[in-house]
């Protein structure tokens, strides 16, 4: 009746081998949601009616406060990465403008807009 893939040892982590490690090889607790929506499709098999009242335990705070650590980890790690990816953007968006308008002029219009305006006309006919 019990499933050992939802027994957990003391610190809260679900029992298991490597299925339970993240790519970086650290151990993944077990969300506290995961754990009373898994406690809650229990109470809805006939197996558990017919038993009694249902065992339903309050997450272990130890959990709750690893899985926060690791929530808050990732966080500041995808935080970094787009703060760098919006520097780089604007680094290359600024590049791009100043490049684009130091430019030779041709008839009063720096030479990549004209080639373009001119490319347009070819289009255009």
């Amino acid at each position: 009746m019990s499933d050992p893939r939802k027994q957990s040892d003391d610190q809260g982590n679900s029992a298991g081998g490597p299925e339970n490690e993240s790519p970086s090889g650290e151990p993944m607790v077990e969300s506290p949601a995961a754990r009373v929506e898994s406690a809650s499709a229990d109470e809805a098999k006939p197996e558990a009616a017919s038993s009694g009242s249902p065992d339903v335990t309050p997450p272990d705070p130890q959990a709750i406060e690893e899985w926060n650590r690791q929530v808050r980890r990732r966080m500041r790690i995808q935080s970094r990465r787009g703060f760098l990816g919006l520097g780089a953007g604007l680094l290359a968006g600024i590049g791009a403008f100043e490049w684009l308008t130091t430019r030779r002029d041709i008839d009063g219009v720096p030479w990549p807009f004209r080639k373009t305006l001119e490319v347009n006309e070819q289009l255009a006919h």
